[in-house]
Parts: structure tokens; sequence; C-alpha cells
């Protein structure tokens, strides 16, 4: 840091960054971190500190917490605060129980990992060490200590590690050890060093109790010299020093003190570190550094004023500031203490002494880590110091510490000094206070206003500090504290407002008894606040009244005024999104959501705020607070429940006149109930009918009681936005119910009076002929009984023009059908009017909603009073039709005001349709024509915009069904209906929402039901029109669109459109009309989409069945030519078939349908009931019925089809087979298939063309299924003309396409032709060579290129064999054909396909004639196809599996083709037994073939056989061997590794299932050739890989098992010697066996064998148990089982029980804790060999092998480890010891790591 005292040079602060974790940084700043947790001030009580610790009954003042910095340099720490503090006697027993219970337990996670090793060990009985022991721990301690300075940090923990684990062992030798090092003259490196200390740290932090007096008095003061043996300050190196002593002081306090105390002398000053050491102690060892702190504070007193460094002042203030809070808790727990009569009063005086020091001289310091440090210390010392001191100082001292904040950033430090010094002088220095307190709270009203930002704990804190210190100077002086924030509430910065709020709020609920007498100040100050337009002020000033309502203070006079404040929060609107706030301000959502619970609390928790809630909340039930009227509603229904409950009940209206009367609040009521959302507003409405019921009018409380229940159990039910209707519907029901029940016509009269809440008062009065009423002094009890839907009605028409629903047209529509409701109920006509008028000149004819209302307002008024009505609308639609246009002098338009207009003629429209519906009948006819359609139609002309467009098209479909014969009892003739039908086909046809089409939809099916009837031209327009507007539509609907409301209104408007078609035909049942609908449908039903197919579907099925059941054909007419049946036939056989389930029942009626009409048109009769029983098989087939039934349908349709038609309906099918749909396309191939077989004799002159149609479908058809069909119809063509056909597919060249390939193989399953290819293809294969080499530039070896005509044979015989008709015709050369084919494959491996060929006009007319393509071609895969194909054909089945699994993997080498042979052979053997000699003799010749590939297949081929015992047949058995035998020279050593492989198959002939022959002959017979033949294979290292000695070793595990000893006994030695090389392989492989034979090699271990067994066995027994930590799992493996079989001939049962025990193939082995529990049992049991073992051990350490050399160092550190005390002299440490040594030298730092693990092992040593 900047001010960072001079004397830390800049290297140190570098050195800081060296210094990793742990260490902890003592930035002053970071320091001031460490303070008393959040909340603590709310702990405190008037007594202070001591007097808090006492409460709790033990320390809780955490004072040394507090934020304190050092000023030595950035790199400088603190010691650590402490948690805990115990007396020395306690901390001796704590740590003595925490040995005894965990001796081994590390004490950092650190250390987990030397934990886990050294909590195996032993410990074994101390001794004596002798010079020996010495001098060994000192050599490998001086070598750790010399590989501390390693640059790897992994290394330097093992290190340090390991100096810990040794010196929890000898803690006295190594320390001294360690600074007999350091102290030495040699150089050590910075890092070096400070990784030796920490370990020293550790040592004394865990193991200093077991140091008696007398080595702590020697150890202690090498660690203080090396503490201050530099003067400056490097905390790397000095603070694991202090810890160090500090760990010792845990238990030898005296001790360390009194060497600490020696380098305090009053002539010099001491060390930095050492002050930090005394002030740590003083934390962790309370009881036991009291007594010294008299004697310590005494010579300490000259020393401050030598003092000049900085950071020498600030370890001062440290040291002191921690022995005064030493004593604040040795007295706070005097209980405890070993002293009782320890007094403050006794370090007073040295206390006092030093407050003038560090207050008068230090406190100024330039530093601002001194400053902040010293003002921590004497926060401390206030509590020690003399009353009498602090009193007098207190006027010095509180403004320094004020002066503090405006030269400190960070206040935290000084705001805890504060805290404690008022604390200290709430009692005697009370006189003072008040003398300073406008400055203190000046200066701490600052701090209060900064924000808190939670993502740094010191803000958060230093603002609980503040509110600590104000409520501290509120409990001495509260009339200024108030005083002072009361008069900040005015200020013009929000932040000083929302900061006098927060210290408010804190002193209402901390200082309730101080402030109880000026809450009505503190309510005046916040009443200025209430239109602060601030959030955060809001936000605070809401918190304060929360508070006060919870301690009571809020009153019912003075409380509404606060009340009004929160429910006017509650309506505050969402901040739009261009101007939301920044992250730390408030927005206007979380303000409002914070009053809405807060008004919900007050409601629901706070019984004393009953009065003043309730009923006063109805009044906020105004346009002014409609933003919160879901919150208001809420919590008075929970009030009104409540108030209900008392008893009496109160009457609301006593005392309070301004309440809404019970007129205006039902009205209010009845519209929430009828729009219940948002939220759940619905039903808060209802429970607060419920609870006001008896208040609106007494004569409710029955039927309400009845109904409301009701109401609730719908709304939870049934009401969504789908129901909205339904629900209106019930509640203004339920308003016509309360109506009845409150109606007094006497009072009618009066309504005038009554009405005083409307503005339509003046009306009603002047419409009586009454004299006026006397003034009302009625009590409002008593008119309540009287109330009626007059009253109700006045009310609500005078909410029609209230701002409430100015943004709620919803609830206001609803409105004006509740006044509706009302106004049926009235008999004045006057009054009626009146309120028509309200009605209509209240709408805002922009909101559709408010249309609507008024709309079914006027509707339900006419009902009753239709003149009126009428009238005002005739009136209405003549003005506005009279209006000219009011732009700039009659020329430029005025846009807006047309709108306007617009809007109002729409409103009228919808108006007298609702008007012709609710209109009485006999009424109606009278009045429709004058005035109705006159004002109508006067409309249609100037129709300009889509809002009245779409209210003609609602109010024509009104219109007609007002005029419908059904409603009227009578035929009434519109002449208006053309005119009326035109304009909405018009709108349809630019009409998008899906709303409209409906409603069109129906207007059109309404209209054309009246008479008189459509025209030709009318009908197909329409149609047309409809067509093209509906059944595209579910196009633009979303993907999940069944779930949907679209898609609801989609299927109404489709059900619509069918109920128009059946209206046009039942209106005019004839063949015109139908032709017009046919034609009109046909391009919909041919349709991809599927919708449109199923719509257009549903509605021709409806077209056709309709006109088959009312059409009549005349007597004497003769039959008409259905000229386009075979058209349509053909057109819907696809969708009988379609996917759509819904369309096949229609599409096969359909089909039913047509047939009918033909038969009806021709005058023919046919049988009806097989098309019957085919609907229901159709109707309920399934995938693999289809072709079945469609067989059957077709069938039917063929011999129905004329031959005049035959053509066109097989024309008409083609277009069908391409159909996207399979099922569709299958159908429709099927079809083609049977009317070929049916009738395929008359396309004699047409075959090329019919062919030449098919194979172009072939090409397009994409559903295998359909594509299969049609391959069908091309062999059922060939039946009928097999020349035409043939000579049409010999044309196509190679490589075939696979349409060319399928005729093929569909016509070539004639039986008479195959045998003859066959025989030709397999000369030319054999007789050929596969390929021949061409030299090429860039390649060393020659490239193979593929012949052409055996290539060309496999390629036709791959067809050929797919035919399972060839099954026979194979069935004798099987054997001679799989060899062919198999060697063949093989030829062919890593073989390039021929790319180039002359054409030669004498090749014969199965020859291959290659083209461009054929680069593309693979021989191996063609091969591989031929095989493939010929094992299916003939049935081998397994053979074919084996063979499709290989072909998935490329067969780029011969190695892995000879894996392929192998399995092949294995599935013939198993399943084939038959085909195996014949094969064997096939396969003989190629054992010596020209051709590499053909002779590894054979090879591979017999040793499997021999795997699988050839089926128990000797001879060949014997063979087989000797062929193999004789193939142990070939130059390939591919084929040697393959014979050695199947030579070694001979361990399976002693397996069980020998078919019951004795393989014991040939066993004897071939054992010792093959094992010598095996024996020479471990020296064959030719192969790449090591392939062959791999294989050697893995046949010799196997034929081990099946020998005799007498048949090894020349061999068994020498394997063991030769396997031992590839123990340290690099293959994991070649490790892994050779591990796994030597420990099969110990079956023979008996007679003259096993001494020379077992003497191999001691020599590898340290390479088992090393690989066991092989990285490689498989290799572990191989040691586990060779231990587990060599365990039991080491004559040793405890190593044999643990080998058995521990070395689990599937379990996963500790390695560390295993070896270590081993090697206890081998030094026990094995101790002879013990020495041999090491010495191995020793010689894996200069293996190159990282992994081994580590490992060995753990193991031979175990067995040392383990080593009882009398056998040591056995064996000579001194080499493991230098080998460890030269280990740690390693150039990898693994290695090293493991080797200073191994030297912690020989901590006994």
């Amino acid at each position: 840091m900047a001010d960072a005292p001079s004397n830390v040079t800049a290297l140190e602060a570098e050195k800081d960054s060296e210094r990793g974790d742990e260490t902890e940084k003592t930035e002053l700043v970071a320091d001031s971190e460490k303070e008393r947790p959040a909340g603590a001030e709310d702990k405190q009580t008037d007594a202070g500190p001591a007097a808090a610790v006492k409460e709790n009954g033990k320390s809780t003042d955490k004072q040394s917490e507090n934020g304190r910095a050092s000023p030595e340099e950035d790199s400088s720490t603190e010691p650590p605060a402490k948690n805990g503090r115990q007396s020395p006697s306690s901390n001796k027993k704590v740590v003595k129980e925490a040995e005894s219970a965990e001796p081994q337990k590390s004490p950092k996670s650190s250390r987990g990992a030397v934990g886990s090793t050294t909590a195996a060990v032993s410990t074994p009985v101390k001794k004596k060490p002798t010079q020996n022991d010495i001098d060994l721990l000192q050599g490998l301690l001086t070598s750790l200590l010399d590989a501390a300075s390693d640059v790897q940090d992994e290394v330097r923990a093992s290190v340090s590690t390991a100096i810990f684990t040794l010196g929890r062992s000898k803690p006295y030798d190594v320390l001294l050890t360690v600074f007999n090092y350091l102290t030495a003259d040699r150089p050590k490196g910075f890092m070096q060093r400070i990784c030796i200390l920490q370990a020293v740290e550790e040592i004394c932090r865990d193991v200093g109790a077991e140091l008696d007096d007398h080595e702590v008095m020697e150890i202690a003061p090498l660690i203080v010299n090396e503490m201050v043996s530099s003067k400056e300050v490097i905390p790397q190196i000095q603070q694991p020093c202090s810890e160090a002593l500090v760990g010792l002081g845990q238990n030898h306090c005296f001790q360390v003190m009194e060497i600490l105390t020696t380098k305090l002398e009053t002539s010099q000053l001491p060390h930095f570190y050492t002050l930090q050491t005394m002030g740590s102690l003083a934390t962790s060892n309370v009881y036991t550094m009291v007594p010294f702190l008299k004697g310590i504070l005494g010579p300490m007193q000259p020393m401050l004023n030598m003092v000049k460094q900085d950071n020498l002042k600030w370890a001062f203030a440290f040291v002191i500031a921690r022995f005064c809070e030493c004593i604040t808790e040795y007295l706070a727990n005097i209980d405890k203490a070993p002293d009782p009569l320890v007094k403050k009063e006794f370090y007073s005086t040295e206390i006092n002494s030093a407050f003038d020091i560090l207050f008068n001289s230090w406190l100024t310091s330039k530093d601002s880590k001194v400053r902040l440090q010293v003002a921590e210390s004497i926060g401390q010392m206030a509590h020690i110091m003399d009353t009498d001191k602090l009193s007098e100082s207190l006027t010095k001292l509180l403004p320094a510490l004020l002066q503090l904040y405006k030269r400190h950033s960070e206040p935290y430090p000084v705001t805890c000094a504060l805290a404690m010094v008022l604390d200290a002088s709430l009692i005697t220095g009370k006189h003072v206070l008040e003398l300073h307190m406008e400055a203190m709270l000046t200066a701490l009203f600052q701090q209060v206003c900064a924000v808190p930002d939670y993502t740094l704990p010191l803000t958060v804190k230093n603002h609980y500090e503040v509110l600590r210190c104000c409520d501290t100077l509120a409990k001495c002086s509260p009339d200024p504290v108030v005083s002072f924030y009361l008069n900040r509430l005015g200020h013009s910065s929000d932040r000083v407002r929302t900061g006098s709020l927060t210290v408010l709020k804190h002193l209402i609920n901390a200082s309730e008894f101080e402030l109880a007498q000026k809450v009505p100040d503190i309510e005046g100050g916040l009443r200025l606040l209430l239109m602060d337009p601030s959030n955060k002020v809001k936000k605070a000033l809401t918190q304060v009244i929360m508070a006060l309502a919870h301690r009571g203070f809020l009153t019912q006079q003075d409380g509404a005024v606060f009340v009004e404040f929160i429910v006017r929060q509650c309506c505050l609107p969402d901040e739009p999104p261009a101007r939301r706030p920044a992250e730390a301000d408030v927005t206007a959502e979380s303000l409002r959501s914070m009053c809405e619970n807060v008004l919900h609390l007050l409601s629901t928790t706070v019984d004393q705020m009953l009065p003043l809630l309730w009923p006063h909340l109805l009044e906020y039930l105004t346009p002014e607070y409609a933003g919160a009227l879901p919150t208001v509603i809420k919590c008075a229904a929970q009030l009104a429940g409540r108030a209900r409950k008392m008893d009496p009940e109160p009457d609301i209206y006593a005392n309070n006149p301004n309440l809404h009367q019970p007129a205006t609040l039902l009205s209010y009521l009845m519209v929430w109930l009828g729009c219940p959302e948002p939220g759940s507003r619905g039903h808060h409405t209802l429970q607060l009918m419920e609870g006001v019921v008896n208040q609106i009018n007494t004569g409710l409380a029955e039927l309400w009681d009845l109904r409301l229940p009701e109401l609730t159990d719908k709304l939870n039910e049934n009401y969504d936005g789908r129901q909205r209707r339904e629900w209106e519907q019930s509640v203004l029901s339920f308003l016509r119910e309360s109506l009845v029940a409150v109606d007094n016509q006497e009072w009618v009269d009066q309504v005038g009076a009554l009405g005083r809440f409307s503005p339509l008062r003046t009306a009603a009065t002047s419409a009586l002929v009454i004299s006026p009423p006397p003034p009302l002094a009625t009590p409002v009890a008593a008119a309540r009984k009287q109330m009626d839907s007059a009253d109700v009605g006045a009310a609500m028409a005078g909410h029609l023009s209230s701002t409430l629903y100015a943004e709620r047209p919803r609830e206001r529509a609803f409105l004006m059908r509740c006044m509706a409701a009302c106004v049926c109920r009235q008999q004045h006509k006057k009054l009626v009017c009146a309120h028509i008028d309200s009605i209509f000149a209240s709408v805002r004819h922009a909101e559709p909603c408010e249309r609507q209302g008024c709309a079914q307002a006027l509707g339900l008024i006419s009902s009753v009073h239709l003149d009126p009505v009428l009238a005002k609308l005739d009136q209405v639609a003549r003005a506005e039709l009279s209006k000219k246009p009011t732009g700039l002098l009659g020329f430029m338009k005025d846009t807006k005001g047309e709108a306007a207009q617009e809007r109002m003629r729409a409103t009228v429209i919808l108006c007298y349709g609702q008007v012709a519906l609710m209109a009485p009948q006999h009424l109606l006819l009278e009045r429709f024509e004058v005035p109705v359609f006159r004002d109508l139609q006067t409309f249609l002309p100037n129709c300009k915009t889509a809002e009245v467009r779409r209210a003609i098209v609602e109010t024509s479909g009104e219109l007609a069904r007002a005029l419908h014969p059904d409603r009227l009892k009578e035929r009434y003739r519109f002449r208006g209906r053309d005119q009326l039908l035109q304009f909405i086909l018009t709108a349809l046809r630019t009409e998008h929402e899906l709303e409209v089409v409906h409603q069109i939809l129906a207007s059109a099916r309404a209209l054309v039901s009246l008479d008189p009837a459509l025209t030709t031209e009318d009908r197909t327009g329409l149609m047309k029109t409809v067509f093209e507007a509906v059944y595209p539509v579910r196009r633009e609907l979303p993907q999940d669109h069944e779930s949907t409301a679209q898609y609801q209104i989609h299927r109404k408007i489709v059900s619509e459109l069918d109920r128009l078609v059946c209206t046009l035909l039942l209106r005019d049942v004839s063949p015109a009309v139908l032709d017009d609908l046919v034609t009109s449908l046909v391009p919909w039903v041919t349709s991809q989409a599927a919708h449109e197919r199923a719509h257009s579907m549903s509605t021709l099925g409806m077209v056709l069945q309709t006109y088959l059941d009312n059409v009549h054909v005349g007597e004497g007419l003769g039959p008409v030519s259905f000229c386009v049946g075979g058209q349509l036939l053909a057109t819907l056989v696809p969708r009988c078939v379609d996917p759509e389930l819904t369309i096949r029942p229609i599409a096969f009626d359909a089909v039913h349908t047509v047939l009918k009409i033909l038969s009806l048109y021709e005058g023919s009769q046919w049988d009806m009931e097989a098309m019957a029983e085919l609907r229901e098989k159709i109707l309920n087939a399934e995938e693999a019925n289809i072709k079945e039934d469609m067989a059957t349908l077709s069938q039917i349709l063929s011999e129905r089809v004329s031959s005049t038609q035959i053509r066109s309906f097989f024309e008409t099918l083609l277009p069908g087979l391409l159909d996207v749909h399979p099922t569709s396309s299958l159908g429709g191939a099927v079809t083609v298939t049977v009317l070929l077989r049916m009738r395929g004799a008359e396309f004699y002159e047409h075959v090329p063309e019919v062919l030449r149609g098919l194979h172009t479908k072939l090409s397009e058809i994409t559903h295998p299924e359909t594509r299969q069909e049609v391959l069908n119809a091309v062999q059922t063509l060939s039946s009928h003309h097999i020349v035409a056909v043939t000579q049409a597919l010999l044309a196509y060249p190679l490589p075939y396409d696979d349409h060319v390939t399928d005729c093929w193989r569909v016509i070539g399953r004639d039986s008479r032709l195959s045998s003859n290819i066959l025989q030709q293809f397999m000369e030319l294969v054999s007789s050929s060579a596969p390929y021949e080499e061409q030299r090429d530039p860039g390649r060393e070896q020659p490239v193979r290129i593929a012949m052409l005509q055996p290539l060309c044979a496999i390629s036709a015989m791959t067809e050929l064999f797919s035919l399972p008709e060839l099954a026979d015709a194979c069935g004798p050369d099987v054997p001679q054909l799989l060899s062919r084919l198999l060697l063949a494959q093989a030829a062919y491996v890593g073989v390039f396909p021929p790319v180039s060929g002359a054409i030669n006009k004498n090749q014969p007319a199965h020859s291959f004639v290659p083209n461009r393509s054929a680069y593309k071609l693979s021989p191996f895969r063609i091969a591989s196809e031929a095989l493939l194909s010929f094992l299916r054909c003939v049935k081998l089945t397994e053979l074919a599996e084996v063979l499709t699994s290989h072909c998935e993997q490329p067969h780029e080498d011969l190695n892995r083709y000879s894996d392929f042979v192998i399995d092949l052979s294995s599935a013939l053997v198993t399943h084939s037994a038959h085909l195996m000699a014949p094969m064997v003799k096939c396969l003989a010749p190629d054992l010596s073939s020209m051709y590499e590939a053909q002779r590894i297949a054979a090879v591979a081929f017999y040793g499997e056989l021999v795997h699988h015992r050839c089926a128990g047949n000797l001879s060949l058995i014997e063979t087989v061997l000797t062929s193999l035998s004789s193939r142990l020279i070939d130059s390939s050593p591919v084929v040697r590794r393959l014979c050695l492989l199947g030579l070694g198959h001979i361990s399976h002939l002693d397996h069980p299932g020998g078919f019951g022959v004795d393989y014991t002959h040939l066993i004897g017979q071939f054992a010792q050739p093959v094992m010598s033949a095996l024996l020479g294979g471990l020296d064959d290292r030719e192969e790449a890989g090591d392939g062959i000695p791999l294989q050697a070793m893995t046949a010799l595990s196997g034929v081990l098992k099946v020998v005799s000893s007498e048949q090894v006994q020349h061999t068994l030695i020498p394997i063991t010697i030769r396997i031992r090389v590839y123990f340290e392989s690099e293959s994991v492989a070649l490790r892994s066996t050779s591990l796994g034979l030597f420990g099969a090699c110990s079956a023979f271990c008996q007679g003259g064998l096993h001494d020379q067994y077992m003497e191999q066995a001691h020599n590898n027994l340290v390479s088992l148990l090393i690989h066991l930590n092989d990285p490689e799992p498989s290799v572990v493996l191989a040691c586990k089982s060779s231990l587990r079989q060599v365990g039991p001939l080491l004559d040793a049962k405890g190593i044999n029980a643990m080998l058995q025990k521990h070395l689990i193939d599937e379990g996963k082995l500790q390695y560390a804790n295993f070896v270590s529990d081993l090697s206890k049992l081998m030094v026990e049991e094995l101790e002879p060999k013990l020495h041999m073992y090491i010495m191995s051990l020793l010689a894996h350490f200069r293996s190159g092998w990282t992994e081994l050399k580590g490992t060995a160092a753990l193991l031979v550190a175990f067995l040392l480890c383990n080593l009882p005390a009398e056998h040591r002299s056995n064996v000579k440490v001194q080499p493991v010891c230098s080998g460890l040594k030269k280990l740690l030298q390693d150039s990898d730092w693994h290695v090293r790591s493991q080797a200073a693990k191994a030297i912690s092992l020989l901590h006994d040593y």
C-alpha cells in the first residue's frame, strides 16, 4: 500500500504472493473484516459487554474479531481470531482427550494423503534413541530439509508433511534438528524456509503438549530467535514462527511467555511479531495470560514513548487491545476464573497511561492502518479505564473518533470503536454524551445514509454498528435523537430521508419504552413524507408504519392517513421496460408487492388495527384506488368476516358518513363478481358479500346465504375464459333474484330522493307527476330495508361515467348489462328512456367489449321496453347518416372523426341484432322492415371499416335467426336476404379472424335457409368462396393446435360449413346441385394436407349420401351414363386406407355410395352384403391386414368398372402410387396388382407403356410396401407377357439400380434357370485370379486391383442368392460354394476395385459392362454380400449373423479378418457340424496357396476346429493338428501366430462336454510338441506388437491346465525365466499376461520342481506387489490372481489369508492400507527373506519407470516401518535411506513426492 511504513521493502511484499494457502494475509483493510457477527448489537445491553457475557453464561463479546490492521506491509499477516477460549488446565485436558481419541489424526485436511498412509502404521513402543538412530534421523531429515527447496508445490507439500510426521514421533529431536539446519551457514531459499517453518508450526500446534517444560524452554528460544532474526517484517517466515509459539503456549504458556518477556527490554523496542505473538496468546489463553499482564503492561509503558515506526505502533496497539479484551473476558467469566479477586482496577493505572499515549500521539498518525488499530484499542481500553478518566477524556475522545470518519474510506473499525466507547460511557458519561450529541448524530447520520451493499459484508456490519450507536444515544437522551432525525425528513435528498426513516424504524423496535412519548412527534414527521415521490423513501416509510402498527402506536384518529398511504402504494403501475430503474433502486413492482403484503398482515395479524381498518377500507373502493382493488377487496373480506361473527354485529354506517351507500356498494360488488379475474378477486368478492350482506339489506341475508356458496362452487369448478358467458349469466340471474328479494313498490315513488347518487336525478324527478318527497330523515339502516331496483339502477348509472372502469372495458360492459336488468323492472317510461340514453352515451365505441355490452343491454331492455329502444337507435342512426365531413373548408378529411363515427355505426348495428333476437315476436314483424332493416340497409354502402363489417355480419345472422320459420312459426320472405348474403361473402374473402369466419358461416347458413332459394351461380360462388376460406385455415394453426382455443374454434367453423352444405343440398335436391358440389370438392379430396382431406371427404360423403337418399329417378326415364364413375372411384381408393383413421370410413362409405349411384344410373342390382362386411374389416383393419382387405375391395371395383373405363381407371390409379402417405399409396398399388391379375390380358397392346409407367413410379415411390406391391404388379404382368418384360429388363447396365435389381429378383424366381447360372459362375471364380498387382510410384508396395470377370460373377450371384427358391439348387454343393466364397472374400481384403475395362463384342450376355460408377465399388464388400446372401439362402442363419456382425467393421488388415474366420468356423462347428469334414477337405489345398490371405483363412478355420474338438472326431483333430504343425515355418507371421493359437486349443480337449470321447491319447501325443512350439514362440518377435509372444503366453496359460507334471517338467522353469522380461513391458497385454502366467505355473510346484519354482516366486514377489499399484486395471487383476495362487506356497498363513481375503477381482484395493498391513505380516512370517525383498525393491529404485520407483519407495518404507525393533539390526537401513535420498533428487516430481512420503514412514528409526 502507498501508506505502508518505509522500513518494509518491496521485496517483502513480493514474497507475500508466494506464501500459499498456509498463511493468511493481514492487509489492514482486510483485517477489518474480522469483527463481531451481524446483529450482535441487538444482543448488547446497557451494562456493556461484560454484562452481556454474564447473561449468556459464556463470553459472547467478539471484540477480538473487530477489524484491525497492521501497518508493516500489504504482505503482513495478522493472527487469526480464535473462536473459543479456555483456561490452561482445561486446554491441557481437551488436548489429551483429543489425542487419546484420535492419536494419528492430522490437524489439517492438507495432510489427508499422508494421513491415510500413517493411519495404517502401527506405533511401536518408544525407546531411547541411540546415536545411530539420531544420525539416521538427522540424515533423513536433512535430506527432507534440502528437498524443501523443490520448485513443485506438490513436492514441498509432501516434504512438509513428512517433516511433520517425523516431528509427531520425535518432536524434540526434529525441532532441534530443524533449527540447527536453519541456523547453519548454508544458504536457504525463501520458499524452502517457508516450507520448513510451516511444518514447525504444525508440529508445535499438534504435539506441543508432548514436550516437557525443559524441552519447551530449549525449543522456544530457537523459534523466537528465528522469528526476530530479521528486523524487517517478513510475514511468510515470521508468521509461522508466531503461530508455533502460540501452539506451544496452549499447554506451556508460562514457559513461552517467559521467553517472550525476555525480549521486552525497556531500553530497546521489541520485534513486531513479539508483540503480535503476545496478543495472540492473550486471545487463546485468557486465564493463563491475565497474571502476566500486570508485569507486561508496566515495562511496556516507557517503550510506548520510544516507538517511532508505524508498524510497531500498530503492534503495540494490537497487543494492548488483546490484553484489554483478555481482561474483559476474564472479568465477564469471573465465576470460572482461577482468581476471583481480580478486578479491572488492578490494570486501570497502566491502561490509563497507555491511553494517554495512544490517544494523544498515535491516534493522529499519518498511517491509516495505525489509526484504525489505535481506535480499536481505545475502544477496548474504554472498559478497563478508570471511570473518571474515561469521563474526563470523552470531551476530546469523541471528537477525535468522529474525525476519523473523514480520514478513512472504510468506516467500520471506527464505528466499532465508537460503539464500545459509547457502551462504556453510557452510565457515567451521559452529560458528556449530551454535549457532543449533535456532532455524533451528524457523523453517524452520514454512515446511516450509506446504503449497505450485501455483496460486501463490511458495509452491512457497519450499518448495524451505526444503528447500535444510535440506539445507545437514544437510551441516553431520546429527545435530541428523535428531533435530529425528524428534522432530516424534510431534506431534498431521498438518501437522507431514507436514512432517517431507517434509524427511526430501528429505534421504534429497539427502544420502545424510551420513544413512547415521542410517537406523536414521529407521526407528525411521517406525514410530511406521505406524498414523497421516491420509491426508496416510500419503502422505508412503509416499514416505519409497520413498526408503529406492531407496537400499537397507530390510533384511529391519526392512523387513517398512513393506511391510505399504504393503499395508494398498492395502486402503483408497473414500470415501463424502457424506464427500468437500476438494480439498487426500488421498483414500483417490488414496492407494490411489499405494501400488499403489509396491508394483508395488518388485516390478519394485528388485532389493534381492526378498528382502524374496518369499515374504512371500503372507502377506498373508488376510481382513485382502482389499482388496489384486488388487495382492498381481499383484506376487506377478511375483516368483514370477522365483524359479522361479532355479537352484536356492528353497523358500519353508524358513525361513518363517508362510506358508500348500500346500492353503490352492491353495484360495485356485482360488477367485480361478474368479472372475477385477475387472481382470486372473484372468491374474495364472494367472501366480502357474505360479510356485508346485512349492511346492504337485511332482506338479502337468506337469499345470499343460500346462493353465495353455490356461486363459490361454480366459480371453483367451472369458470375459465371459455365459460365466461355462462358465468356472467349466472351472476345476472343472481342480481335479478336479489332485486326481487328487496323490491318495494311503495319506495319506488321516492326514487328521486334515493337516486341522489345518480346524474339521472333530474330526469327521474321530472318523469314523476308527484310532489317532491320530504327530506330524507330515515336512518340508513331503515333505508337499506327499502332498497329496490331503482336504487341499484341509479347507482349503476352513476358508475357508467366513473373512471373506475376507464381501463376495464369488460367490467364496464357487464355493468351495462346489470343496469339493463334493473331497468327491466322499471315502469316509468321517461326513467327508462333516461337509462337508455345513459347507457348509449357512456359507450366507448372503440372498445369491442363495450359495444357488445351496450348491444346486449339494449337487447335485454327491448324484451320489456321495445319502442323506447327502437326510437333511440333510429334517432342515432339518422343522426349518423346525416353527418357531413368536418375537415378544413370541407376539403380535408377528419380521419379521427370518421373513425369514431364508424365505430358508433358498428354499435348501432349490433344493437339492432340483439333487439331483433330478444324483442317479442308479435312486435318484431311489425317493426322489422321499418326501422330495423331500413336503417341496417342504409349502412351497407358506407361500410368502410372492419368493425362495421363484422357488426353487419353478426347482425345479419341474428336477423335471419329471428326470422327463421321455427321461431316465427310461419314463413317470412326476406327480400333483402341476397344483399346481406353477398355482403358477408365479400367479407369472408378478406377476413382472417377465426371467430369472424365462424360468425360469417353461421350467418350465411341462417340466410340461405330463408326464402327464396339460391340460383346455380350464387350457389357455386358460395361454395367456392367458403371452401377456399375454410379448408386451408388449419395450416396457420400452431403445432400444438389441439390444446389451443384456435383449434376449438376451427372445429366449430368446419361443423358450421357442413351444416351450410347440407342446407344448400336440402333446399334443392337435384343432379345439378350434386354436380356443382362434387366438382367443387374433388380438388380438396386429393389434397396433401390431412385436415383438408378429412374435412372435404366428410363434406363429400355427406353430399353423396344426401343425394342418394333424396334423389328420385323418374319411372319412364332410362338410366343416365355416369362417365366419371371410374375416375371418381380411382380418386377415392387411396382415401379408403388413409392414415387419418377418421377419413377411412368416410371414404369407404363414399365408394359404396358411388357404386350405388352407378347401379342406380345403370339400372342394375348387385350384392351389398359383401361391401358391408368389407367395411367392418377396413375400419378395424390393422397394418398387416390392409393389403388383404384392399385386395377384396379391388376385386369388386375391377369387376364393376366397364371396359371403356378400365384404362382411365388404371391411369388415374398411377398418381395414387406416389401418395405421400404409405397406407394410401399401398392401397393404390394393391388395386393396380389386382387389376392386372384379373384383367391384365386386356393390356396386351400397351405392355411397354404399362412397364414404363410402373418403372417410372418405382423410382419415385418411397414407401417399401408400396414398392414391393408394384414389383408384384411387374411379376403379374410378366406372367401374362414374359418375353416382352424380360427383353425390356435385360438392357439395363451394371451396377444395377435398385429398381432393376428388384425386377430381376422377382423374375428370377424361376428355378429352371438358376442351377446352370450358378455352375458357370463357380467355374469362373475358381479358374480366374482374384486380382492383379500393379506398381504405383507413390506407394512402396504394389497396388492390388480386382479382376473384372470374377467380380462381376460374384456381384450377379448376390442377386441370385437373395432368392429363397435357390436353396434347393444349392443343396448338394454347399461346402464347395461356401469354401469358394470364403476364399474369394479373403482374397479381396485390401484390394481396390477396377476403374476401367474394355467392351468386347464377344462377351457373353451375362458379362459385366464397366462404367464410370465402377470406382465406387468395394470388392471385399461385394464378396461379403455374396457370401451373406448365400448363407441366408441355404439357411445357415448363425453363420450369416457372424458375417453380419463383422461386416459392420472394416477389414483393412488380415489380422482383423482372421478374427472373422475364427468366429465363422466356431458357428459352423456349433450349428452345422455336418459341413465340417467337407470344409476341411475343400480348404486343404489352400493351406499352401500362393495368396497369403487364403492361407490365413484356411489356418484360422482349422485352428478354431481344434477349439471345438471337431465335434468329437478324433481322426479329424489329428489331421488338423498335423496340418497346423506343418505351417509353423510359414513365411507369414500372421500364419505362424494363428498356428500357435490353434495348437494352444488342445487345452480345450479336456473341458467338460467332450461329446463322450476320451482325448487323453491325443493330449499325450501332442503335449510335448505343442509345449515346445509355444516355448519357441516366446522368443519370436517378428510380428509388430509382439503378437506371437503374447499368443504363446496366452496359449501356455491354457495348456498348463491340461498337461501333467511329467509333460511340463522340462519346460516349466524356462517358461518362468523367459516371461520375466515381460513383467516390465510397456505393453499392457504382455505385462498382464506374463504376470498371470507366472501364477498359473504354481500348479506344478511339487516334487522336484517345488524348490526351483519357489526360488522364482520369492524373486518375483516384489514385482507382483509393485504391479498391484499398476495404473492398468488388467495388470492389477493379473497380479491379484497370481498372488492368490502363490500365497499358499509361501508357507505363511497370515499372508495367504490376507491375500485371499483382500485381493478380490471385483474389489477396489486401497493400496497404501493393504501394503501397510501386508508388510506387518511379511516382517513377521517372511523375515528371513526380508533382506532379499528390500534389495529387490532397491533395484527398482533404478527403474526407468517412474510409477515403479514411487511404489517401490513406499513399499520398502512400509517394510522397514513395521519391522520389529529386535529384528532391525538384521536389516541395513542405510542403503534404503540413501536410495530415498537419491529419489528426493529424482527428475520426476511424482517420485520426489513419493520419496518424501516414504521417509515420513521411517519416523521411528
